[in-house]
């Protein structure tokens, strides 16, 4: 375990990235909102990937957005659940950032995250009324044109989402 004190955004940053490139995950924790977009754009930086347009899941650090305490939107929710599962079932070794309010909600339990999603493959067939239903359970609602996160519409044979982890509907 490394711990880093006194020490600027940007060193942080660069070491999370060096300790990343050893194999090993490092766990980047910030007091709060400004300084996890601060971190986030630094690491993006020192990372010399752009990963905008993979799933959150593939990306070399997984960014576990701040804490509301009140009732988040949609795209706070989704931004949280992209993550659980990055971290679950992402590539390894990954880094994690996160403010310190994120250490005190009570986390789901693993097995939510293995009993609570769909694989759906390209070329595969699906009843769209069984996956609209899984989708409303999950909190997803329908709407005539996919505008954001938890939305999602039916039109004519094509059913369009917008799923946890992508920047834009599938």
């Amino acid at each position: 375990m490394v711990r880093v004190f006194k020490s600027g955004p940007a060193t942080q940053a660069f070491l999370g990235t060096y300790l990343l490139s050893k194999g090993k995950s490092p766990v980047i924790v910030l007091p709060g909102g400004a300084e996890f977009k601060q971190m986030q754009a630094l690491l993006a930086l020192f990372s010399g990937s752009d990963q905008s347009l993979s799933p959150v899941w593939e990306h070399d650090w997984i960014a576990f957005p701040p804490y509301l305490a009140q009732q988040p939107d949609a795209v706070a929710w989704s931004q949280r659940w992209a993550a659980l599962y990055a971290l679950h079932y992402g590539k390894k070794p990954c880094g994690l950032i996160m403010t310190v309010d994120n250490l005190l909600p009570h986390w789901p339990a693993a097995e939510v995250l293995q009993e609570n999603w769909v694989t759906l493959n390209k070329g595969e067939e699906m009843s769209p009324e069984i996956l609209l239903e899984q989708l409303v359970s999950w909190g997803y609602t329908r709407r005539k044109i996919v505008t954001g996160p938890g939305d999602m519409a039916m039109r004519g044979d094509i059913l369009d989402l917008h799923a946890p982890g992508y920047d834009l509907p599938l």
